[in-house]
């Protein structure tokens, strides 16, 4: 696993398994065989393609739009677009500024 630490300028895509401590300061996309751990800060939106996996523990300043991948937040996020694939939002991540109450799956279908 790669460990990303400080500030990364710019936009970012994760094509392997990646744990990002630090500030990523334009977007990060999750591509198909992407394993991304956020535990600091995206400043931009978080994408996820198909066949990629993200564990957000840290805060997306933007949205995290899902295009087919698997998404799980216990951190903070800006909002969410679920067009494919699923994100389970666990108890107590912010979403949009309100906290979740409770585990709950979100897909395209509802």
């Amino acid at each position: 696993m790669t460990t990303l630490a400080g500030t990364h300028e710019g936009d970012l895509v994760v094509g392997e398994n990646v744990e990002i401590r630090g500030l990523v300061t334009g977007r990060i996309t999750v591509a198909r065989g992407g394993n991304l751990r956020l535990y600091g800060t995206c400043a931009q939106t978080l994408s996820v393609e198909a066949g990629g996996v993200a564990r957000v523990y840290g805060t997306v300043g933007g949205q995290l739009v899902n295009t087919g991948g698997h998404a799980y937040v216990w951190g903070v996020i800006g909002g969410l677009l679920p067009d494919a694939g699923e994100t389970i939002l666990y108890r107590d991540a912010i979403v949009d500024g309100e906290r979740i109450e409770a585990d709950r799956v979100v897909s395209p279908t509802g």
